[in-house]
């Protein structure tokens, strides 16, 4: 009998997840909104790159996920990164992300990072969570 309830609540619970393994993901194009504002700062000195991630209509923000931005780079090491990791706050809504750099050398610098971010949205009636990976792309010049 024990069995019996053990397999009885396993098929419920793989029945219940069904739903979401066979929906189709969302394009994060389609589930979000992502603004970058690029960031100009005095050489060797700290200043903030802004980003702004917004559900679109259909689509909600998962809040409660580790909404994060990392894996930062700029080429010939013309800016620096105080922090590996970045996580967004939520405003009205919004996933806010300001990401701390440093000018290292005078002039414009592109940067790359990578965005990690959630959204909840539904297909075929049905409501699904999205985990999506999306560039981050923005520019940091440095000033003398």
């Amino acid at each position: 009998m024990h069995n019996v309830t053990k397999q009885l609540m396993l098929s419920l619970a793989l029945s219940a997840l069904l739903p979401f393994a066979a929906a189709q993901a969302a394009d994060t194009s389609e589930g979000v909104r992502i603004s970058v504002q690029d960031a100009t700062g005095k050489v060797g000195e700290p200043t903030v790159i802004t980003a702004r991630i917004e559900a679109m209509p259909g689509f909600a923000i998962a809040t409660n996920h580790r909404n994060r931005v990392g894996n930062f780079s700029a080429e010939n090491e013309g800016v620096a990164f105080p922090d590996k990791m970045v996580r967004a706050t939520v405003q009205d809504g919004v996933l806010l992300f300001k990401v701390a750099v440093v000018p290292n050398k005078a002039g414009p610098h592109p940067i790359n990072g990578v965005f990690r971010i959630a959204f909840v949205g539904e297909h075929d009636g049905k409501t699904q969570l999205d985990i999506k990976s999306a560039p981050l792309m923005a520019t940091v010049t440095g000033k003398e």
